[in-house]
């Protein structure tokens, strides 16, 4: 038996305004790049090999994302980026062609009408391996990561009803929706410098790897006060010794953002790349980072659902919610096939090919740790038994010095992990979104191999999106079964929809159209004003 209209008595609803940015998704979206740079001149070396590429830069000079269809986000961009090659002439700056990347991707709940929002950055910056000769050239290759943090945005400007009068208490069904809303997005470049000693002159300086640490922040009306420690590995080079060295920069910042009362922050902190300008006996390092800080508050407001025995005109609004936010630190262990050496550091490290399974009560994440690893062999030179003791004593240092090995060896390690994540109250089904970062790595002798582990924090978020027809006001006369409609400028399906409190499914269906139909201004829609689904 269908609904019956309220008879005698007009129907009169209390209403309020929604007017907030509701974040409908969010995603963190990685694209891997590799830059070949083919050099025709003679490299400096050492111990017979080209000297690495130093000085690596690279960042993200164009983003530009859009919602391409329903459940359809589409990204493209350019990367640039630059470096330093050695060469027996001197030192030369080399720089990229420009990269274009692209991605289409698909992001439940997305609606053409919506915002979409983008920021680009570069989370992986490193090169694959020593370079390969031929024919008396070069060939360098570059490993980029492109990281683009997504948020799309449901622009709610809608009446509903809160109540009704002249209906009794008991017959009215009210409900408290929750909505995260988005306030502010806002990128925050950080430059550091930092001076580096060293005894002799310099001739080589290579930055292998760096992280924060004790990273943190803290609100004060409408100021955020941010601190931390970047970490810098690097080899270096003089003409009295070589090595690696560790470098740690302790920074204060803060940033001013406006409404902060009542608002959460959450802050994605990345270091881009660092570099390091040689000058004599010194060396000046300066790094990038790039800080993204997102502003949400979660809005209540009670709402009317439906009217016990009466007819009403409903909207249907899709509620996403963070279900459950999570952040655990984790260490990767990983068994390298070489004796513990004289030297060793860690190089750049990255989590890639994150996988989430959202389980009841929890998250399993799964990926690989790609790592390079830095190091420098004990030296193996020793006099031939059977010399005597004046030719062995002669030639011990002269040997020892020509087989001693000062310049870094470089290796490639993989490790897969599994990290169970405890999150009460998440459902299987239920979408996650990983953020990840990597930290120091530390090295242990074991018995003919070396250990190394690798400190990493995973960040889960769990989101959850409901579906609730809530009571609105008709915009036209009762018993009204068909609108037609002129398409003015600036009108999609989803949008006028919501103007006449129906789906914009039923509008599409009614139309012979697909919901992400491009509109042109006049063309004239049917809106049926009957179709109810509860």
């Amino acid at each position: 038996m269908g609904r019956m209209p309220l008879k005698g008595d007009k129907l009169e609803l209390l209403t309020t305004n929604l007017n907030y940015r509701v974040m409908v998704g969010e995603r963190v979206s990685r694209y891997p790049l590799e830059k070949e740079l083919l050099i025709g001149e003679a490299p400096l070396r050492k111990e017979d090999q080209p000297l690495p590429l130093y000085n690596l830069a690279a960042w993200v000079s164009f983003v530009a994302v859009q919602i391409t269809g329903r459940d359809r986000v589409e990204i493209r961009g350019e990367v640039e980026g630059k470096a330093f090659f050695a060469g027996e002439g001197g030192a030369k700056e080399i720089f990229f062609e420009e990269e274009e990347f692209f991605q289409e991707l698909n992001m439940p709940g997305v609606q053409p009408g919506m915002e979409v929002n983008g920021h680009g950055r570069i989370s992986y910056l490193g090169e694959a391996g020593p370079p390969l000769e031929t024919e008396d050239k070069l060939l360098y290759q570059v490993k980029i990561e492109v990281e683009v943090l997504l948020t799309v945005v449901d622009v709610q400007q809608l009446e509903v009803a809160v109540g009704a009068k002249n209906i009794s208490p008991e017959k009215l069904e009210r409900r408290v929706i929750i909505v995260e809303e988005l306030l502010e997005e806002k990128a925050n470049p950080l430059t550091l410098t930092s001076e580096l000693e060293f005894l002799g002159e310099l001739d080589y300086l290579k930055i292998l790897s760096y992280h924060l640490e004790d990273f943190s922040w803290e609100e004060e009306k409408e100021k955020v006060h941010i601190q931390g420690t970047l970490v810098t590995s690097y080899f270096y080079s003089t003409d009295t010794e070589n090595g690696f060295r560790e470098n740690r920069q302790i920074f204060k910042e803060v940033i001013t953002l406006d409404g902060l009362e009542g608002a959460q922050i959450s802050l994605f902190p990345v270091v881009e790349y660092v570099v390091g300008e040689i000058l004599g006996e010194q060396a000046r390092q300066l790094a990038y980072v790039d800080l993204f800080i997102r502003v949400t508050r979660n809005v209540q407001q009670e709402v009317l659902l439906k009217i016990e025995d009466v007819e009403t005109h409903c909207e249907y609004l899709l509620l996403p919610r963070a279900a459950g936010v999570t952040s655990e630190g984790m260490e990767i262990v990983k068994r390298i096939d070489l004796p513990y050496p004289r030297e060793i550091a860690a190089g750049l490290a990255r989590l890639r090919d994150l996988q989430a399974q959202v389980e009841d009560d929890g998250v399993a994440v799964s990926g690989i740790l790609e790592r390079y690893i830095y190091y420098i062999p004990e030296a193996e030179a020793q006099p031939e038994a059977d010399m005597d003791m004046d030719m062995a004593e002669e030639m011990d240092q002269e040997t020892v010095t020509e087989k001693e090995e000062k310049w870094p060896h470089s290796l490639k390690v993989e490790e897969l992990f599994q990290y169970h994540l405890h999150l009460p109250g998440v459902r299987a089904g239920d979408e996650a979104l990983i953020y990840s970062k990597t930290g120091k790595c530390e090295f242990a002798p074991a018995e003919e191999v070396t250990l190394g582990v690798t400190h990493a924090v995973l960040e889960v978020k769990v989101r959850q999106v409901d579906e609730q027809a809530v009571v609105v006001p008709s915009r036209v006369p009762p018993g009204t079964s068909m609108v037609i409609y002129a398409v003015k400028k600036g009108d999609n399906l989803l949008k006028i929809s919501r103007s006449y409190g129906v789906q914009a499914a039923d509008v599409a269906e009614s139309n012979g159209l697909t919901e992400d139909e491009l509109l042109q201004v006049g063309q004239k829609l049917l809106i049926p004003l009957m179709l109810y689904r509860r």
